[in-house]
């Protein structure tokens, strides 16, 4: 309660008022997520309901069959207020979507006319390319203006939209009934004893009302249902949580203990969008394109607000460069070649297109001063943040392949009947994708002692040189057709690229 014990307190028993039963502060166990997300009521912030416009098809259709599986089951409600937001807020998302398309069109090639020059092979060649390039940016800008044309003729028919008519019926939405007054009142209140949630909006065109209004929903499922709440968000201002170093540790307690004495008991947690689709069962590529999102939305909206960049967003930014580069080198290969300083794993790159090492040097330098505590000014950081995207977007760029566990624990032989089975070892088939582009590329089987490959995993490249299989065979799990594996093969020992 660290904003509350700075405020000058209106109310001298305050505490009274929001912890009324001191005994169940300690007799209180919350259940954890893991335990309550087979039965909970799952609840949608409006940020979240948001986030599917800056994703991909593959993410779209598994937040649809989540969605339905949670409203089929009765277990998914959307607040009136974040219904409403939501009508306020979507067509800023498909400006932003238009103005970055529309920005994409190229200007034509322009050499210029330099007769002396024309006696030159290189400058007749580049004249005759310009040519050539000038009707590909042609193609290419009319191509642009036709997605430009579809964006316009989105009115309510977008694919987000199209998906949400088609799931959230009356039912999904619940639009509770709230007199003006007591909101009011209770704003007034909760605001100068800075009491959760909503204070931290006091400065909005609203005046915070939206977090209360989805709060006092919130409350009501808990009364109406005696089940636990699993609270979809990505705020993470303090009057939601518990903060240690300018990030999100705990959902506040005053909220944990007023849904408690609201549902009879029951639990309330609160996680961002990226968590709950990995504990509801989307892929692990999908679940890292959402949290890239949440990542880059969460330093954009920090900029808006400020002119100036905060030490928070230069060490969330550099904690997301860091796992993009090392799951970047398990997949490459590298990961036995990389140290633990930044700049030498970031120049381990090199050869492969990565271009801005001084700038990742100046980045360094600064998100050093910064994590050890000492001087950086604002401009500064400032500079580093924009310098950490551009690390970041050079590091998503560069080709390379990743490799997904598809099925494991396969049986080897050493006979192409497929009747001397090779003992302790077996294969791993790995399925092999291209990225940036996720273009499938093969299935490919690798002999291992390892047993801890699990289907759909992305596993490192990874390989144990000591342990050699002469030629193999196996029986295809799919198709059940006798293939060769290999001629001969070194062990796949790759570890889970989360693991790293």
């Amino acid at each position: 309660m660290e904003d509350q014990v700075k405020a000058k307190k209106s109310d001298i028993l305050y505490r009274n008022s929001i912890y009324p039963d001191a005994e169940s502060i300690f007799s209180f166990q919350p259940k954890s997520i893991e335990d309550i997300k087979d039965d909970c009521i799952v609840v949608l912030d409006t940020n979240s309901l948001l986030v599917p416009y800056m994703t991909g098809k593959e993410s779209l259709e598994q937040i649809s069959k989540i969605y339905k599986l949670l409203v089929d089951s009765k277990r998914l409600v959307i607040p009136g207020q974040s219904a409403r937001e939501f009508a306020e807020h979507r067509v800023t998302k498909l400006k932003e979507l238009y103005q970055q398309v529309s920005r994409k069109k190229t200007n034509l090639a322009l050499l210029g006319s330099y007769p002396l020059l024309e006696g030159l092979i290189a400058y007749q060649k580049a004249i005759e390319f310009e040519k050539k390039l000038n009707d590909s940016i042609r193609e290419y800008n009319k191509l642009i203006d036709e997605i430009l044309d579809n964006i316009r003729q989105w009115y309510w028919n977008d694919p987000v939209s199209k998906l949400y008519s088609s799931l959230f019926a009356r039912d999904v939405v619940l639009d509770i009934k709230i007199e003006k007054e007591e909101l009011q009142q209770r704003i007034k209140d909760d605001f100068e004893n800075k009491i959760p949630p909503g204070y931290k909006d006091a400065n909005k065109p609203d005046g915070g009302v939206g977090d209360v209004i989805i709060w006092y929903t919130i409350l009501e499922l808990g009364k109406v249902h005696n089940k636990s709440v699993l609270f979809v968000s990505s705020d993470q201002k303090p009057d939601w949580w518990s903060q240690s170093e300018n990030r999100p540790l705990y959902p506040r307690y005053e909220l944990v203990e007023e849904f408690r004495r609201a549902s009879d008991g029951q639990s309330f947690h609160i996680i961002k969008f990226s968590e709950f689709l990995n504990f509801y069962g989307a892929s692990k590529e999908v679940v890292e394109e959402i949290r890239k999102e949440e990542v880059q939305s969460h330093i954009g909206h920090s900029r808006q607000k400020s002119s100036k960049a905060d030490k928070a967003d230069l060490i969330l930014l550099s904690s997301e460069i860091e796992k993009e580069l090392r799951n970047l080198l398990g997949s490459m290969g590298l990961i036995d070649k990389s140290r633990n300083t930044f700049l030498s794993n970031i120049k381990l790159l090199e050869p492969y297109g990565f271009t801005e090492l001084e700038i990742a040097n100046q980045f360094s330098k600064i998100r050093n001063r910064v994590v050890h505590g000492q001087e950086a000014d604002l401009d500064d950081i400032s500079w580093a943040i924009n310098a950490g995207i551009l690390i970041l977007e050079q590091i998503q760029a560069i080709p390379h392949e990743i490799h997904i566990v598809y099925h494991s624990g396969i049986p080897l032989y050493s006979d192409r009947e497929c009747n001397q089975i090779r003992d302790s070892v077996n294969g791993v088939i790995l399925e092999i994708r291209m990225y940036p582009g996720d273009a499938f590329v093969s299935l490919r089987i690798f002999p291992t002692t390892c047993t801890h490959f699990l289907k759909g995993k992305i596993v490192a490249w990874e390989w144990n040189l000591n342990n050699v299989w002469g030629e193999s065979w196996y029986r295809d799990p799919d198709t059940n057709e006798i293939k060769v594996a290999w001629s001969s093969s070194a062990e796949f020992v790759g570890r889970n690229l989360n693991d790293l």
